[in-house]
């Protein structure tokens, strides 16, 4: 089963791309330049590896190797040829931290238009536990280093792969780092977290297989002929018995029923809707390159993107493909309505991710080292000149079409195919939501809305609502005479030409305040509570701390003097019970009560 990541984010767009290094909050000075010792907004995750992939800090890699093994990797590798794991002594400095060195082995990656020698700038992956079982490093197995050969901007895999991870898709996360081998520095690297069962598990309930697609054979398609060039990444490399019903599938005559049997069509469609709306020509459904299929424990297909350095060179006609499974789904009404659904909101989370600041904040940070440190021309691939003023120009060029409308193509011009809508939902979604002036996330790929919770005694709510498509007509019903408890707004959007609309239904509940009272009884020698006392508060501790939205307040009225060895008894009853109990609870003395009584009154709302 795969997991459910669909990405949440605000709507900001602005543009300048700015040369001067400024400092962040709660920063650092190492090697002369500023590292953040907090996670950035572009964090992505809570696990141990998520900020090794802070692409507003750079992380700092020395490799120490013998001479015998750089030799080595003068004559035997090519591009079709990586060469095997040889031994390297790592550290590696990640915010300030440093770990090493550790014994890991590494070698030179690339294909045919990135691969450099190791006398350039060549790709390098590290495999921490190459050569000492279960060891990692900041909580990775393996390291990915991409020699950017193929990007001007030194930033369009951070932007793609972010878009991919909007839309649901499995994509690595990516951040950078400088590169010392021996006493040369190699320069600023975009390091890329390697598709693995560290990784893997993050997207998905179960990994059978992880298999490589496309380099260097992307001429071969998913189809039973081409089984064998398919590269287990991870799984058994006896085992493949998973893969056959999917290359099947795509030669079946029912090919709509039979692939959603063995793939995850959803997820697929988003896949390649990126893929084309990003410009990247060089994945699956245009080139039939970089990518991988993965199957979970049932034997269910989802593709993953790889080598996204060439892209944002503007969208791809996605009427056009050339690879079986995208060209069979435009041919079939049911996939073709999901994927023309796909490309809008491709297009909705570029124009809502705020990738302009993203760029800003990124070529803020790595534009100085860069600058220090430009790679001679040699060392890239076809940009005719290496300047820090060129680079800065492709990062402007790389969220110029965002500004400039050149996505707003996909929204409005899809293809008549029989049975699919030519105005798809898109045009009838809303692009912000308020309720009594909370602003409502509206997730890019579905409308689910979380529920808004009002103060008690609320009758009447404000709402206001921004539609995607600027001339849509927007309707708001149900905003007064609310009554305690669930109540529902609706929103009703239609798009400009009447061809489309939706409702949102918003869950407004309106709290009601409650209290749950009870008397307890201790003994009168050792001031506890008794057995029959304890099990009634802790009752009253579940039942609350199951209705309550929010406690308020705790009372405890006895008639000891100094009641304060009770009230703590009472109020570790009731945490233990589940319930948040809140710090100013109280005791007040009351000579009244029966002696050895404690009354209890829990006031909340609910």
């Amino acid at each position: 089963m795969r997991k459910n990541y669909i990405s949440k984010f605000a709507l900001v767009l602005t543009l300048a791309i700015l040369t001067s290094f400024i400092s962040l909050p709660g920063s650092s000075a190492a090697n002369g330049y500023l590292y953040s010792t907090t996670p950035s907004p572009y964090v992505e995750g809570d696990d141990e590896a998520a900020n090794i992939f802070d692409p507003v800090d750079v992380n700092s890699i020395q490799l120490d190797v013998d001479e015998s093994i750089i030799e080595y990797f003068r004559s035997c590798c090519d591009w079709q040829y990586e060469g095997p794991w040889r031994e390297a002594q790592l550290t590696m400095t990640v915010k300030g931290e440093t770990v090493g060195p550790l014994l890991v082995g590494f070698h030179l990656k690339g294909a045919w238009g990135s691969w450099r020698t190791i006398d350039t700038k060549p790709g390098i992956k590290i495999k921490v536990d190459a050569f000492v079982e279960g060891q990692k490093i900041f909580g990775v197995k393996k390291m990915i280093l991409n020699n950017m050969a193929q990007e001007g901007s030194a930033l369009n895999q951070q932007l793609a792969m972010r878009v991919f991870r909007a839309m649901g898709v499995p994509a690595s996360r990516t951040g950078y780092t400088n590169l010392h081998i021996n006493d040369l520095n190699y320069g600023l690297y975009t390091m890329i977290e390697s598709l693995d069962r560290v990784s893997l598990s993050r997207w998905f309930d179960s990994t059978q297989h992880l298999y490589k697609g496309g380099v260097p054979y992307h001429w071969a398609d998913l189809v039973p002929e081409y089984e064998y060039v398919f590269q287990v990444e991870t799984g058994s490399l006896t085992n493949r018995n998973d893969l056959m019903p999917l290359l099947q599938a795509n030669a079946a005559e029912d090919w709509w029923t039979e692939i959603n049997k063995v793939a995850d069509m959803q997820e697929m469609v988003r896949e390649w809707a990126v893929e084309q709306t990003i410009g990247h020509w060089d994945g699956y459904s245009y080139n039939g390159n970089n990518y991988f299929i993965h199957s979970d424990e049932n034997g269910i297909f989802t593709m993953l993107p790889w080598g996204v350095d060439g892209t944002w060179g503007g969208p791809i006609d996605y009427n056009w493909t050339s690879k079986i499974m995208s060209q069979r789904c435009i041919q079939t009404p049911q996939c073709f309505a999901l994927y023309v659904q796909a490309v809008a909101d491709a297009t909705y989370a570029i124009k809502t991710l705020d990738l302009d600041q993203m760029v800003v904040d990124i070529s803020q940070r790595i534009n100085p080292e860069l600058a220090d440190n430009v790679e001679p021309y040699w060392r890239r691939y076809w940009f005719n000149s290496n300047s820090l003023g060129d680079i800065q120009w492709y990062q402007t060029y790389v969220t110029r079409p965002v500004l400039d409308g050149n996505y707003d193509w996909a929204l409005t011009n899809y293809q008549d195919v029989p049975g699919v809508s030519r105005v798809q939902l898109y045009d009838s979604a809303l692009s912000q939501l308020r309720v009594a002036g909370k602003k409502i996330e509206i997730p890019v790929a579905e409308n689910d809305l979380s529920t808004v919770y009002l103060q008690p005694g609320t009758k009447s709510v404000t709402v206001s609502a921004t539609a995607r498509q600027s001339q849509a007509d927007v309707e708001i019903s149900a905003l007064n005479n609310l009554k305690t408890g669930l109540n529902t707004i609706s929103v009703d959007v239609t798009s400009r030409n009447g061809q489309s609309s939706q409702t949102y239904e918003i869950s407004a509940y309106v709290l009601t305040k409650a209290s749950a009272n009870l008397v307890v009884s201790t003994t009168g020698t050792k001031n506890r509570l008794t057995e029959r006392s304890f099990v009634k508060l802790h009752n009253t501790g579940v039942v609350t701390g199951i209705k309550a939205i929010k406690d308020l307040k705790v009372t405890v009225t006895g008639s000891m003097k100094n009641g304060t060895t009770m009230l703590k008894k009472i109020m570790d009853v009731l945490k233990d019970a589940g319930m948040s109990t809140p710090d100013d609870s109280t005791y007040k003395t009351n000579s009244r009560m029966a002696k050895d009584t404690t009354k209890v009154v829990i006031t909340y709302l609910k």
